[in-house]
């Protein structure tokens, strides 16, 4: 038996951040029902509630053992206060690159420079072409940007590179959905958008998550329904301050720190 300790992020007005407080209720749930199962003979959860102020005054084997949940600036500002890297931007991780997984272009350019040489090429096929820009190494270092190489620098002033861009999806969105997986297992499916009811292919998904073999232990693939009848990856993340969407299994607690571990043990 084991003890696992969640750091839940606490707001300016006290109140825990909204994952924190899935995750708290779950963990008082798991631990209710333990209690009172005569078999029982597993993990223990605990969790203390913790400000960004609090983890800045924190010493660092304070930290050490307790897995945080949040937001990804809580989380990376966690991970960095435990001496390793924030949250890494996956985006779509190169297994998935190809255009049987995205239905787009995508990939990585190192800077400003190649940023420009790209859009170029990209916009001579489409005037009208527009491409999604975000950060390829820290995830959130900045928001989703659209540009075109009319206007790609001012919109990315103070906003280095690596780039990770995307082409715009031409077949119209019927539905986005985030699966949650664990060591290459679907655990389940929760929709964020669902304009019409469909439902993403899952020997697609299955396929996509056996394909990316470097996956983290426990994370999510979002994937696009789209008009055309076509599923399409979107982006991947760590299971480390996702959004849950109703995901709410007691399994949760666990792949939150198989993701954790994943994420100390390989940045």
């Amino acid at each position: 038996m084991s003890e696992k300790k969640f750091a839940l992020q606490k707001l300016s007005d006290g109140y825990l951040q909204v994952e924190a407080a899935i995750v708290r209720d779950i963990i008082c749930a798991v631990n209710d029902w333990n209690r009172w199962n005569p078999a029982y003979t597993g993990d223990v959860y605990s969790y203390c509630a913790m400000s960004a102020d609090d983890v800045a005054h924190a010493e660092q084997d304070e930290l050490i053992d307790l897995v945080p949940v949040g937001s990804v600036e809580f989380c990376s500002f966690f991970a960095q206060k435990q001496g390793f890297a924030p949250l890494p931007a996956l985006n779509v991780p190169p297994a998935l690159r190809g255009y049987k997984w995205t239905g787009r272009i995508v990939g990585e350019v190192p800077d400003m420079d190649t940023l420009g040489k790209a859009l170029t090429v990209y916009e001579k096929e489409n005037p009208s072409y527009l491409t999604l820009i975000k950060p390829a190494d820290i995830a959130k270092r900045f928001d989703l940007i659209g540009v075109n190489s009319g206007f790609y620098k001012q919109a990315l002033e103070e906003k280095p590179g690596p780039y990770f861009i995307s082409e715009e999806l031409k077949p119209k969105i019927l539905a986005e959905w985030r699966i949650f997986f664990r060591r290459g297992r679907i655990v389940a499916a929760k929709p964020y958008i669902l304009d019409e009811w469909v439902c993403p292919d899952q020997t697609f998904v299955e396929d996509a998550l056996h394909t990316w073999a470097d996956a983290p232990t426990a994370g999510t693939l979002d994937v696009a329904v789209l008009a055309d009848g076509n599923t399409v990856v979107i982006e991947a993340h760590p299971l480390i301050a996702c959004g849950l969407y109703g995901f709410d299994d007691p399994e949760l607690l666990d792949m939150l720190c198989d993701a954790w571990k994943w994420h100390i043990s390989s940045h």
